[in-house]
């Protein structure tokens, strides 16, 4: 009797079926938004494909420096041994492109 059973094909715990059926709705989930995000691009109507319309600024544009304060971290240790962070406050130039 035991050799029988060993010899009939193992059933599937109730754990493995649920893991098995997430797995399979994850991946018809993705694929249905894939092809929609492809059929989305295909019509034009998603942001990042290209139009009749060019995403470019102006010629009117300058490029001027900016001064924007940063703080950088550095550590110190305290005379209790606790370890704190502080900052160091630094002016730094920045280069940014102003369209009007």
């Amino acid at each position: 009797m035991r050799e029988l059973e060993r010899s009939l094909p193992r059933q599937r715990s109730a754990r493995d079926r649920d893991r098995l059926r997430v797995l399979v709705a994850g991946w018809g989930l993705a694929t249905a938004l894939a092809v929609v995000a492809l059929a989305l691009s295909v019509a034009g109507l998603l942001p990042f494909t290209s139009g009749s319309r060019s995403a470019e600024a102006g010629r009117n544009c300058k490029t001027v420096i900016v001064e924007r304060q940063e703080r950088t971290p550095y550590f110190v240790r305290r005379p209790g041994g606790d370890v704190e962070v502080r900052y160091h406050v630094t002016t730094a130039p920045r280069l940014v492109r102003r369209c009007r």
